[in-house]
């Protein structure tokens, strides 16, 4: 008999551990991210069949700054609950009713707001927020208000940020420093050689020059940590064919890196 429960118990407690790991919930934040990840694909996809009038494919560059905004509404509505830390957009008082109401509606109605113009995903993203409410029962919850209010603070504060700001094509140059267009090697899908390059194609202009003048989420400007200009004359000389210069000399020469800082 005791051989018996020796060889049953270590069933009994995989079974309790699987039970324990299918019941537990889904955690909110983790579930609306995948969400936001997943309306941002169909943003930047073409539209379904049979869309009347369909907008233009969302450009996925984009794509960081839409998921941040999701995720700095959904800080801020934890944080109207919590208070650990600093609220980005503004402090919302008196928060009540359920944290997870609040978060799915402050990733909820960024998104709404940011794909409006793509009717099929603000129906996606609908069905799946009355859902999600329904689910955890937490239609009319006072949470929703809280949710609402951090949406709004983060949009409001992305109004004119600079996000596809129009201007002339930046074609690039051979200077020091400029940036330069560069041969493409993406052949479109299921295309072989001599199929041409592209998207994009070779040599094309930025794709989106406007990053350039984006309002940054965190620092004061784009160029708040942009590195002086090189000393030319300098690495001249240390790049010269006259005999090698010490190492700490060699080691004081400009390092450069490249990237865009936001």
């Amino acid at each position: 008999m005791k051989r018996i429960v020796v060889r049953v118990l270590p069933l009994v407690i995989a079974g309790s551990y699987f039970i324990a790991v299918r019941a537990a919930p889904v955690d909110p934040v983790l579930y609306w991210n995948s969400v936001a990840i997943a309306e941002y694909v169909a943003a930047t996809s073409p539209a379904p069949p049979g869309t009347p009038s369909p907008p233009p494919v969302r450009p996925g560059q984009v794509g960081f700054i839409d998921l941040a905004m999701v995720q700095v509404a959904v800080h801020d509505a934890v944080q109207a609950y919590e208070k650990r830390f600093q609220s980005y957009s503004g402090e919302i008082s008196g928060a009540a009713g359920s944290q997870r109401a609040a978060i799915a509606t402050a990733a909820h109605d960024v998104l709404v707001d940011v794909y409006s113009l793509y009717p099929w995903v603000v129906a996606d993203t609908d069905a799946k927020y009355m859902q999600y409410l329904t689910d955890n029962g937490l239609i009319g919850d006072p949470g929703i208000l809280v949710g609402q209010q951090a949406a709004a603070g983060i949009i409001g504060l992305r109004v004119n940020d600079g996000r596809f700001a129009p201007g002339p094509p930046v074609t690039g140059g051979t200077g020091p420093g400029e940036w330069r267009p560069t041969e493409s090697f993406n052949l479109p899908p299921g295309a072989s050689p001599p199929t041409p390059p592209g998207p994009p194609p070779s040599f094309a202009p930025m794709a989106v020059p406007w990053v350039a003048t984006l309002l940054p989420f965190t620092l004061t400007s784009p160029s708040q940590f942009r590195a002086p200009a090189p000393d030319w004359r300098a690495i001249s000389r240390h790049s010269s064919t006259s005999p090698a210069k010490s190492a700490s000399e060699m080691y004081s020469a400009p390092i450069f890196r490249s990237g865009v800082m936001l």
